[in-house]
Formats: structure tokens, sequence, C-alpha cells
């Protein structure tokens, strides 16, 4: 986009398409003998995972699988990479030596002993429809025993407030100063007035149509596995299907990214 299209009304030739339902979003993509995932969320902000009864669940027919953290690492899997680290400038101040200094958590699909917020996904359900996975997840029984947590941005910054990690001091990831220190401290003590205000900033999120979904369909014979709709997630969808080869089809998007 450039000045001279900013402020003024442009054509979409995506509309007809897509308001006569002739678009292809992740609920559109289906394959022969398909099943569906559920999860089974942490009620809970912050807990440790003391027992998980799947049994009931499949009992039930049209169950095929109950999974659960403590299988992805009985499997000997690692957790999924990420990197929420700025790779170019971030306008923080902050040098290559000083952002290798943050603590990262270890990122699990599934938390395999201490869900460390409120809808951390602790169990999966697959099953031979959408429907029967979701009831199956009510009959997972899980049995926490709680820890202590703080829900509230500030006092969870205190010294004394429970951690989210047991490996780092503080709930605090982050504590930058940048800018001219000296020119702006001259600035205040030179002015008439002063203001002072407490800021409470709510996380930045989009607002999807569709949350971040796929399906995908692995062929034995050539090893090779094809996803479908896997908005921004490729790179994890990539790393979980090594040491096979992956083949992405990208479609309407109804999700957006998250800040």
């Amino acid at each position: 986009m450039n000045n001279k299209t900013i402020g003024k009304g442009l054509l979409r030739n995506e509309d007809q398409r897509l308001l006569k339902g002739k678009g292809c979003f992740s609920d559109d993509v289906n394959f022969d003998n398909q099943v569906y995932a559920a999860f089974v969320r942490s009620p809970h902000a912050h807990a440790r995972i003391q027992t998980i009864n799947s049994a009931p669940a499949m009992a039930k027919e049209g169950v095929l699988l109950c999974l659960t953290g403590k299988n992805w690492v009985d499997d000997g899997l690692a957790p999924i990479p990420h990197s929420p680290i700025p790779s170019g400038g971030d306008g923080l101040g902050m040098t290559g030596e000083d952002w290798s200094k943050i603590f990262l958590g270890l990122n699990f699909p599934l938390a395999p002993s201490r869900p460390r917020f409120v809808g951390e996904p602790v169990a999966m359900v697959v099953a031979e429809t959408a429907q029967l996975a979701r009831e199956a997840t009510e009959l997972i029984h899980v049995e926490y025993e709680l820890l202590p947590a703080a829900t509230e941005t500030l006092e969870a910054s205190h010294v004394n407030a429970p951690r989210v990690w047991d490996e780092t001091a503080s709930n605090v990831c982050l504590d930058s100063t940048f800018g001219d220190c000296e020119k702006t401290n001259k600035t205040f003590s030179e002015a008439h007035h002063i203001t002072r205000r407490q800021f409470k900033i709510a996380r930045n999120t989009g607002v999807p149509m569709e949350p971040r979904a796929g399906v995908g369909i692995y062929d034995p014979k050539t090893k090779k596995a094809i996803y479908a709709k896997v908005p921004e997630n490729q790179n994890r969808v990539s790393y979980l299907l090594q040491p096979f080869s992956c083949r992405i089809h990208l479609q309407n998007l109804g999700s957006v990214r998250c800040f």
C-alpha cells in the first residue's frame, strides 16, 4: 500500500466468492476415514496433575485414542521449539547477549505434569466424529493438586509471588531501560508540572472466525504427509512430522495472528 491508496475505497476481489459460500476453510477440507481430536483443558491457573483416568472415555464406542503429556514424554519426544525473541531491532535497548539470558519455558502440546494457565491442554481424545470426541473429553477425570497462583500482573511481578517456573528467580521476564536517560531526567527536572499515571495494558489479540486448525493425511508408502489449513503453524507441523516430508496447502484463513 502507498500514499495514493490511503483513505480510498479499494475494490476487493474475494467478496463474491466468500459471500456465496464458496470459500474453503478448515471445516470444508475432509479426507476419507477422517478422525477428529478434542482436548481436555485445565480449569486451574496453576496445578500439578495427580492422575488422569481416561478409561471411561476409551470405553465409549467410536473413541479411538486418548493421549496425555506423559505419553509424549514417554515416547522420547522433546518440547516443541519456539522463539518469542525478536530477530531484528526490538527498540527495547536489548543486545543479543541480553536476549540470550531470557528464560524460555518448555513448550509441550499437552502439559506433562504441571499446567500453568487456565485452558492449557492436559489430554487429547481422538474419535470418529467431532461430537463424539467432545463428549469423550467430559468422561476423562483429572485429579489436580492446586498450587499457588498470581492472576494479576502487578501481583505476579512481586519478588515473593508464586513463580510460574521454578528455574527462574521471579516472574519478570524482561526489565530494560532504553532511550536517553540523561535528557529525560533533565526534561522532567525542568517541567512546571509532572503527572504520574499507572497504565494497565491488556493482552492484544485478534478475534478469529475460526481457531488455528488443520487437517492432514499420511501416506505410509511414500512417508509423506499432506496438511491443509495450518496458518502460522507450518514450522510446528513440520517439526512434529519429522523425519517425514510434509506438503502444506493453505486455503482461506478464518484466523489471524495473535500478539
